[in-house]
């Protein structure tokens, strides 16, 4: 008898006829199940790139996580002084309103002290213009 894969020729005699046989189911098993072997090859091959592969995938996770991190706390830190910021600027308006209300309070003082000064210098400078006047028409009067 010979196989299509295994050339194996079986012995008529007796006491080669055991190991021929042997041999022959042996060699008729391994081309049996060489497919199957092959593909268990294959199989780990993929299984070794698909390893390899997700560790890459979690050394990249690993780094986006500590990028991911960092970005988190420098938005904290932005957020502190954006925070900071608001508070600084809500205190500067306070004062700035403060200042301008005792502006306009010191611009409204001067106003009323300047007309309260030209109604006490009036009646003086009047008496001067006229005193002025009465000696410029006087001077006139000799010169001319």
């Amino acid at each position: 008898y010979e196989s299509r894969d295994a050339e194996v020729e079986i012995s008529s005699h007796r006491e080669s006829a055991e190991p021929t046989m042997t041999r022959f189911i042996q060699q008729h098993m391994a081309n049996i199940l060489r497919p199957f072997a092959d593909h268990v090859q294959g199989l780990l091959r993929s299984v070794d790139a698909i390893e390899t592969k997700l560790a890459e995938n979690r050394e990249q996770l690993s780094r986006h996580g500590r990028l991911i991190n960092g970005m988190d706390g420098q938005l904290k830190g932005i957020g502190e002084t954006s925070a900071t910021l608001r508070t600084d600027v809500d205190h500067n308006r306070h004062k700035l309103e403060q200042t301008s209300r005792t502006m306009n309070d010191v611009v409204t003082g001067l106003a009323s002290t300047k007309s309260h000064m030209l109604e006490k210098l009036e009646p003086a400078l009047k008496g001067q213009r006229e005193e002025l006047n009465l000696r410029l028409s006087g001077f006139n009067e000799r010169v001319f």
